[in-house]
């Protein structure tokens, strides 16, 4: 199996009378919803699916817990969690006001497995 990909021609934003390249896009050939991967777990595991369901719906209520707690969420093996945000910048700290915070996310860090991987991914042209 391969990661499938499309050509797109894309023009340079920093200088529009540049010539126009090829650059590679990730395709996706679908999706894999939780009801699919509980399904597959069922096959490899002695879970069943309600079950797994089940776990991973307190997994992540627990998870957005840790998260208002200012905590990182790492699943060992599989990668971690975190919260992370900017905020103006102000002269003093004084003049920092809590609603100039913006652009909240989290942010996935892929543990090492995932990470190399991703160093042996073969490609193939959608």
């Amino acid at each position: 199996m391969s990661a499938k990909y499309s050509l797109v021609q894309r023009g340079d934003p920093r200088d529009p009378s540049a010539p126009k390249k090829y650059y590679a896009q990730a395709k996706t050939t679908g999706e894999a919803n939780l009801k699919t991967l509980s399904r597959q777990i069922e096959e490899i595991t002695a879970l069943s699916g309600p079950d797994i369901l089940a776990a991973v719906s307190a997994l992540l209520k627990v998870s957005m817990h840790q998260f208002e707690e200012g905590k990182m969420v790492r699943f060992d093996g599989f990668g971690s969690f975190k919260v992370e945000f900017s905020s103006e910048g102000f002269e003093k700290a004084e003049k920092f006001n809590p609603n100039t915070i913006k652009n909240v996310k989290i942010v996935f860090r892929p543990a090492e497995d995932l990470r190399n991987m991703l160093s042996t991914l073969k490609f193939s042209a959608e």
